[in-house]
């Protein structure tokens, strides 16, 4: 199970909860490279991605960078990618077992945000 723990726009930083709410996320694997995904959030403006459960089964992704943070790292796309090339609507995990979540909130013209999970 993860928490929401920062929500990040590029220039805030804020800690969850906010307005007394959260997004939460439960994992469970199913083989080596797939999972079964439970994403809870409330209607939170552009704090969170809406009224929304998510649930879907969902491979696991091995990204592979030489010029980045972290060499390697696992992500899950959540669906359609609104703008290729860019980590919208994926979730994505560091070495030390954060998950980075980002999405484009309902009438956010911000671009994307992005919420940092921690494993409880």
């Amino acid at each position: 199970m993860y928490t929401a723990r920062i929500y990040e726009n590029g220039s805030t930083s804020i800690q969850y909860p906010i307005n007394g709410k959260t997004i939460t996320m439960k994992i469970v694997k199913l083989t080596e490279d797939s999972v079964d995904l439970t994403i809870n959030s409330t209607s939170n403006g552009f704090y969170s991605p809406g009224d929304t459960i998510i649930h879907l089964e969902t491979a696991v992704e091995t990204n592979n960078c030489s010029n980045c943070q972290f060499s390697m790292t696992y992500q899950i796309v959540l669906g359609r990618q609104p703008f290729a090339g860019t980590l919208d609507n994926k979730i994505w995990f560091d070495l030390l077992n954060n998950a980075y979540y980002t999405f484009i909130p309902n009438g956010y013209q911000g671009g994307a945000v992005q919420t940092v999970m921690a494993k409880m």
